[in-house]
């Protein structure tokens, strides 16, 4: 394992999941392509790192999946372990406490992996903007 990366274990929602097939879909065109689950979560990072400051993240959160997506594929949670190298790991975790200090309240990386899944798709669909405070 690189140095430079560090593993973490998470538990994916069927949202997640969903949101990652649809990341798939509209940024290399197969919801099926055999990509794992970091490299999805550095470049969704990636796509809105620019972003952040301008994100209204209470939108996002009531952001109903089947905007995102026409799929109706059903997805059970999964247990994962991710190796995500030191600036995405930071950046989540940045977010992670930004979070924590505008709801007050415990927010978990898995939640924080979500919103960043939700935000990079409507922005590869042109429709972050909407969601801009």
């Amino acid at each position: 394992m690189d140095e430079k990366n560090t593993r973490i274990r998470m538990r994916f929602n069927a949202q997640i999941n969903k949101a990652i097939q649809e990341f798939k879909l509209v940024n290399f065109g197969n919801k099926d392509m055999p990509v794992p689950d970091s490299f999805i979560l550095t470049e969704a990072y990636k796509k809105i790192k620019s972003k952040i400051e301008l994100i209204d993240w209470e939108k996002i959160s009531e952001v109903n999946l089947s905007t995102l997506s026409q799929n109706n594929d059903n997805y059970t949670p999964v247990n994962t372990t991710l190796s995500l190298d030191q600036d995405t790991l930071s950046g989540y975790k940045e977010l992670q406490n930004k979070l924590h200090s505008i709801a007050n309240s415990r927010i978990f990386l898995s939640y924080v992996v979500k919103l960043v899944l939700f935000s990079a798709v409507l922005e590869s669909k042109g429709e972050l903007n909407k969601y801009y405070k």
